[in-house]
């Protein structure tokens, strides 16, 4: 009986990754269940005795040893689907800050991004030739904010202008700089625009 539930255990906590990678997992998973049920979404039946079901939670991070970010991956059922939209669940992931939620491709599941609260820190100027280097790049940042607010230009099309892009009264926006590919064209003509 001991050992039926150490191998369940194990296997739902995903024991291969190694003993403190499934310890956190099963902590995470912990705290997003009791907030689940905290927040009541659970489906009671009344049987012989009270049943409560919760969502199906799963778990993935992008780097396993690191465990800097990852996805929290909800279960999505007709009574739970309201909810869930609505649902947050940053005050459940400790340590970690929940960046964006969107529903998956095939809308069974909610998906929760997130991301170590440690990994984003702030920088730190440790010698005036830094401060010198950083100080640099400032005003060719407030520029390209600048822009963007004024013309509403993306940030592809902010990061693709070159000197033939810019006339006496505005900017034409032929390119566009992708961050996952090489190509600079745009994705079709009519997206070829004047910004003045």
């Amino acid at each position: 009986m001991v050992v039926t539930l150490l191998v369940n255990w194990s296997i739902r906590n995903k024991l291969w990754f190694g003993l403190f990678f499934s310890l956190h997992y099963y902590l995470m998973t912990k705290r997003i269940r009791r907030h689940i049920k905290d927040a009541r979404f659970e489906d009671e039946r009344e049987f012989d005795n009270r049943l409560v079901t919760l969502p199906t939670i799963k778990i993935t991070f992008d780097d396993n040893r690191t465990r800097k970010s990852g996805k929290v991956f909800i279960n999505n059922t007709i009574k739970f689907d309201k909810k869930l939209e609505a649902m947050r669940i940053d005050s459940a992931l400790k340590g970690y800050v929940s960046e964006r939620k969107y529903l998956s491709k095939d809308r069974d599941w909610y998906i929760y991004e997130f991301y170590s609260v440690d990994s984003h820190k702030q920088l730190k100027i440790k010698s005036a030739s830094d401060l010198i280097d950083r100080k640099r790049y400032e005003e060719e940042f407030n520029l390209l904010v600048l822009l963007a607010l004024e013309t509403g230009m993306r940030r592809g099309e902010l990061l693709a202008i070159r000197p033939e892009s810019l006339y006496e009264y505005g900017i034409k926006a032929r390119h566009s700089i992708s961050p996952t590919s090489d190509d600079t064209s745009l994705k079709t003509q009519n997206v070829k625009r004047c910004f003045y």
